[in-house]
């Protein structure tokens, strides 16, 4: 009897045997076409096949390893750039920071000439226009008209801007609202501390050459705890008459005037000087 039952279990461990290394052959027959996913065309894949071309002049959009994942991280505390920003913002707040810049010859930067006369608006006429103006701002009346459609159309063809505004690039200074002006009726300059370069003296020869601009406005702003001061202003007016040979002329023919100005920071208020 204990033969028999030996028999039994012997049998049984032979067919379970047999039967997990079926089980073994039919996990690696699926297995198979997982490994070669990438080769199919409806196979999802992270890249190219490896013996596909790549074309390296597009951006592998679908490549999750990106260079930029791949990037290495700088040693530089996150706290460097703030500390430089806020220097610079400090120094800025003290005093305008004026970068060096070549200035080219009048001959070289601009073809246009001034005659010694202009048909433009007389400049004491469009300067009262600008105080004008500056009181609506303050007020807050300011103009409806001049930024129509017609205005549009109407200014299609040529402008006529009455004056030349030349101020800062600060964010809370914009002329078209200070001085209530509409579409075609100021021209503006604007740069960081009011930088005379070949840039800005093309930009007046052209308004005063082209388009018989006779007021010139050179825009400063003030600083918080501090007095009214025009020198900023005046030197950079002085810089605009001693290379512009045009903006020169125009001035010894009294046809035009360059007047500065001071933007209050604290009030909107424009205060012009003589």
């Amino acid at each position: 009897m204990k033969f028999i039952i030996l028999g039994i279990l012997l049998i049984a461990l032979s067919a379970c045997s047999a039967f997990n290394r079926r089980a073994d052959q039919n996990d690696k027959t699926i297995e198979a076409p997982l490994a070669n996913a990438d080769a199919k065309d409806d196979a999802p894949s992270m890249s190219p096949p490896q013996d596909a071309p790549t074309d390296d002049s597009k951006p592998l959009t679908d490549n999750i390893a990106s260079p930029m994942a791949e990037a290495p991280v700088s040693d530089q505390p996150e706290n460097e750039t703030l500390d430089v920003t806020l220097q610079k913002k400090s120094y800025l707040d003290e005093k305008y920071h004026e970068p060096k810049s070549d200035i080219l010859p009048a001959a070289q930067r601009t073809e246009s000439t001034y005659s010694g006369t202009s048909s433009g608006v007389d400049p004491d006429k469009a300067l009262g226009w600008l105080k004008n103006g500056n009181k609506r701002f303050l007020k807050g009346s300011l103009r409806a008209d001049g930024q129509s459609r017609k205005d549009i159309q109407r200014l299609a063809k040529a402008e006529k801007p009455h004056a030349v505004i030349f101020t800062t690039s600060d964010s809370r200074i914009s002329p078209e609202i200070i001085f209530d002006e509409k579409l075609g009726e100021i021209y503006v300059i604007r740069n960081l501390g009011l930088s005379v370069d070949t840039s800005v003296l093309n930009t007046v020869d052209y308004a005063i050459g082209e388009l018989g601009t006779r007021l010139i406005i050179v825009l400063d702003r003030s600083y918080p705890g501090k007095q009214m001061d025009f020198s900023h202003a005046d030197e950079t007016s002085q810089k605009l008459f001693d290379q512009s040979t045009i903006l020169k002329t125009a001035l010894e023919s009294k046809q035009v005037k360059v007047i500065s100005a001071i933007y209050d920071i604290e009030t909107g208020k424009v205060i012009f000087g003589k």
